[in-house]
């Protein structure tokens, strides 16, 4: 008897049939993809097990109001209008719920570790290390900012390089942070000496004119930074702070959140930041960029706005940027780029098994406290101003500022004054508000609840009723 005619079989089942091993059943994950499928669902975890810090909540507060009031809110911000845009279409379909925050960040996290497992060209162990140290694996991570925008957009950068969608990515990279625009602007003149295309460079252009168009000019009512370290100080405070490119917290317990190596160590080791780029790359252009970058962000925090480990971070993100180009050209990582990388992730860890155990803030806490209690409908007041974010954040209402005697929901950073306590002038009788929370203890008075700080960069807080005689009408918003 003749066999089944195979030649009217296609060609791909053919094989199929013959070859059992190549069976959908019989197909091996790649590690990578097992990588960032583990990596991504940890990350998912955590950002819903994070509590918001003051930054997060300010920015969702700015997002949550009109997007005709957007611009000019920003004008105190001094970030681009990237985020809160998406932070506020994310609120708005999910109804202003609490974990909005968490939503947003999510699809975000989950890109980068994407854009570092499954279309870098590294070898298995450098994704590993770039994927779980420290920048890429909670702070532009699990924390909802502005910066794990930037890192999506200057990492795509690299991935579509040669085409304007490269060019694209970086101008939409300048409109998330400040520091963001630097980092963009650098990776532009890595991508330009590879492939010069003057049509990317005004793209480029484009997106930093409307960055500068977002941020400035600034409200006359607008308070500047106020300098801790003016002159001198300044700058070695700054040095110091660029030791977070290679040691960005200093494990302890319990674990501080941007922590600084001690003393002059700080100083030394950020100095030595500098000629990293000699060590960690082969190519001359990158290191030349490199170096070009550090003191760009060095003077940002000089002359405009102190430095902190997750601003100096996007010097971080630049540094895997060439790496990547680098390593897309034949060049592999050497042993130094690795040894750094490998501290970073030493550096990240413990935010990994400490999370769940310790709350990043206590702002959640407070929340809580508030709805448990049926409060999240009253007027309350708060010393000083910022301190209300966190009851806006629970209640969706504005709070009254003690000290500026007026209602608004985030930090405008305008009569930010504190003068004495609210409970020795008759400003709360003034207020209208019955319960109110503060940032530091009043004299004489006994608080309803006490919320200790937390391992995050935020303070403790007191929460008190005032039972005195009080306004009828509380005072009107903010200007």
């Amino acid at each position: 008897m003749a066999g089944p005619r195979t030649d009217l079989i296609p060609s791909g089942a053919r094989l199929a049939t013959a070859s059992p091993a190549l069976t959908v059943g019989r197909i091996k994950p790649k590690p990578e993809l097992i990588a960032f499928a583990v990596i991504s669902t940890v990350q998912v975890f955590l950002i819903f097990q994070h509590a918001p810090w003051w930054d997060e909540t300010q920015a969702l507060l700015i997002a949550r109001a009109p997007f005709a009031d957007l611009f000019g809110n920003l004008k105190y911000e001094g970030h681009g209008a990237l985020w809160y845009v998406w932070l506020g279409l994310v609120d708005r379909l999910t109804g202003a719920a609490p974990w909005s925050l968490a939503m947003a960040q999510v699809p975000i996290a989950i890109a980068i570790q994407a854009l570092i497992w499954l279309r870098s060209p590294f070898s298995l162990i450098v994704k590993a290390l770039v994927a779980l140290s420290y920048f890429f694996v909670f702070e532009y991570a699990i924390q909802a900012r502005d910066y794990g925008l930037t890192v999506i957009f200057i990492f795509g950068a690299v991935v579509w390089r040669g085409s304007l969608w490269s060019w694209i990515a970086l101008a939409l990279a300048a409109n998330t942070c400040a520091t963001g625009v630097l980092a963009a602007v650098a990776v532009g003149v890595l991508l330009f000496i590879r492939k010069p295309d003057w049509r990317g460079v005004a793209i480029l252009a484009v997106g930093l004119a409307l960055a500068a168009a977002t941020a400035l000019p600034h409200p006359a009512d607008f308070v500047p930074n106020d300098k801790a370290h003016p002159g001198a100080g300044s700058v070695v405070r700054t040095v110091r702070t660029m030791s977070g490119l290679v040691v960005p917290a200093i494990p302890s317990w319990p674990y501080r959140w941007e922590s600084h190596p001690p003393g002059w160590w700080g100083w030394w080791i950020g100095l030595l930041t500098l000629p990293l780029g000699w060590w960690l790359f082969r190519l001359r252009s990158s290191r030349l960029v490199f170096a070009g970058l550090w003191g760009g962000v060095a003077a940002f925090s000089i002359a405009i706005y102190p430095l902190y480990p997750h601003h100096a971070g996007m010097i971080v993100v630049f540094a895997v940027a060439a790496l990547w180009l680098e390593q897309a050209e034949g060049l592999a990582p050497n042993l130094v780029a690795k040894a750094w990388l490998g501290l970073l992730v030493l550096c990240g860890a413990p935010f990994w098994l400490s999370a769940t155990a310790a709350p990043f803030s206590n702002n959640r806490a407070i929340a809580a406290w508030v709805r448990q209690r049926g409060l999240d409908h009253e007027t309350w007041g708060a010393w000083p101003r910022s301190a209300g974010e966190r009851i806006t954040w629970a209640t969706g209402r504005p709070t009254i500022d003690l000290d500026g005697m007026c209602a608004d929901t985030f930090t405008k950073w305008n009569h930010l004054g504190v003068v004495g306590q609210p409970g020795t002038d008759g400003r709360l009788a003034a207020s209208g508000v019955r319960w109110f929370i503060t940032e530091a203890p009043l004299t004489g008075a006994t608080p309803m609840a006490y919320f200790p700080a937390t391992r995050g960069h935020d303070y403790s807080a007191w929460i008190y009723r005032y039972d005195g005689p009080t306004a009828s009408r509380p005072p009107g918003r903010c200007p």
